[in-house]
C-alpha cells in the first residue's frame, strides 16, 4: 500500500521559491513513491495546494515567508514516519534555514538528497545516514573553497575531492554530469544522454 511503497519527505520552499520543491515532489511521485509529504513555511502552502494535488502538505513555522525558529523540531517529527528526505530546494539561506539544515543532517537517520540552499555554507560532518549532495559548479566551488573556474577546469578531480571530504555521494550537475562516491569511483553521464538539469519548467 502507499505507506509501504516509500514515503519521501520534501523540505524546502519560501516566498517566491515554491517551484523547486514542487518539482521535487513531482519527481518523487513519478519515481513511484507511495506517499510524498511537502513541509514548507505555512504562508506558502496555498501555492503547493494548487500545484500538488496528491502530495500531503505540512506547515512549518513561518517568518515572512521563510522557515522560522522551531522548524527543525517540526520536521524531525515528520521524518519519523518517512523513508527518505529531500532537503533544500527553495529553502532560502537565513539563520533559521541554516539551523534547520544543520540539525536535520545531524539527527535524521534517513537517506537524504541535499540540494540547492541546503548546500550553502555546508560543513563536513559525521552524518548518521547516507547523504547525496547535488551541487552545480558554483555550489561545488563554495563547498571546496575554490573558484568556479577551478571546478570548471577540473570537474573530475573536484567532484572526487568533495565526495571524500564530505563522506557522501556527490553529483556534479552539468552536460557531463559526474557522480562520485566517497570510495573514489566516478560515474560520468556523457552528453547526448538524459538532459542536464535546468531551472525551466520541465527541467530535470
Amino acid at each position: 500500500n502507499k505507506y509501504t511503497a516509500g514515503h519521501v519527505l520534501v523540505v524546502g520552499g519560501s516566498r517566491g521559491l515554491t517551484g523547486a520543491p514542487s518539482l521535487t515532489a513531482l519527481a518523487a511521485m513519478r519515481a513511484d513513491a507511495g506517499y510524498v509529504t511537502v513541509a514548507a513555511p505555512e504562508s506558502t502552502l496555498p501555492v503547493f495546494e494548487q500545484r500538488l494535488l496528491e502530495a500531503v502538505k505540512r506547515p512549518l513555522p513561518d517568518s515572512g515567508g521563510h522557515v522560522g525558529e522551531g522548524a527543525a523540531d517540526a520536521v524531525l517529527e515528520l521524518a519519523a514516519k518517512a523513508h527518505a528526505l529531500a532537503l533544500g530546494p527553495g529553502l532560502g539561506r537565513g539563520g533559521a534555514a541554516k539551523e534547520l539544515v544543520r540539525r536535520l543532517l545531524a539527527e535524521v537517520e534517513l537517506p537524504a538528497v541535499v540540494d540547492a540552499d541546503a548546500l550553502y555554507e555546508l560543513q563536513p560532518g559525521e552524518w548518521p545516514a547516507p547523504r547525496v549532495l547535488t551541487p552545480h559548479e558554483g555550489e561545488l566551488a563554495r563547498l571546496l573553497g575554490v573558484g568556479s573556474a577551478e571546478v570548471s577546469a577540473h570537474r573530475l578531480a573536484c567532484v572526487r575531492d568533495a565526495a571524500e571530504r564530505f563522506g557522501s555521494v556527490v553529483l556534479l550537475q552539468g552536460a557531463d554530469t559526474r557522480v562520485a562516491s566517497p570510495e573514489g569511483g566516478v560515474l560520468v553521464v556523457a552528453p547526448g544522454l538524459p538532459p542536464a538539469p535546468t531551472a525551466r519548467p520541465g527541467g530535470v
